[in-house]
């Protein structure tokens, strides 16, 4: 599932973003879904149209664990229900009996670009007080100087310096 990382699969009104293991429904709302859940739908996803044993997909999913063949079924159903599917109708992923699932609605796959995708960039201004007579400007700075820090260690993420947002500590 290395390979997916930067495409976004479309299919009936869903939207998966692999990079980012983001489901999206209509109107660009996020569905939350377990990473297992995400795996398996994003695996799914690219063999669509493919009937996929049990054995197969659990292998993929879990590839350095033994797991019982219920783990796979909870992923399904759990997949199925936030896809919005039912007893009635079945219109992303139908169960072959006695091989396995096959995911069946069309997929269209785009590839994201790179630097939109992975890279991100967030600038904390110095903190203000509710009332204007309480000002202290180190303490302002401080606090942004330690959410700054804090940001930093995160992935994917360029967080500008104190020396960027310093000379908005005067505004408000």
């Amino acid at each position: 599932m290395q390979g997916s990382q930067a495409h976004i699969y479309e299919f009936g009104e869903f939207q998966v973003d692999a990079g980012r293991r983001l489901l999206l429904g209509r109107d660009g709302r996020v569905l939350t879904l377990t990473p297992k859940v995400f795996d398996t739908l994003i695996y799914m996803v690219e063999h669509t149209e493919a009937v996929l044993d049990k054995n197969t997909l659990m292998k993929a999913i879990w590839p350095d664990t033994v797991v019982e063949e219920n783990n796979l079924n909870q992923n399904i159903s759990m997949l199925r229900r936030v896809l919005g599917e039912n007893r009635a109708a079945n219109p992303y992923i139908v169960t072959v009996p006695g091989r396995g699932y096959r995911f069946v609605a069309p997929v269209t796959k785009r590839t994201r670009p790179a630097t939109a995708a992975s890279i991100r960039t967030i600038a904390v201004l110095p903190f203000q007080p509710l009332v204007s007579e309480d000002r202290d400007s180190s303490l302002e700075m401080g606090m942004a100087d330690t959410l700054i820090a804090r940001l930093s260690g995160l992935r994917d993420m360029i967080v500008r310096p104190i020396s960027s947002v310093s000379k908005y500590a005067g505004l408000g």
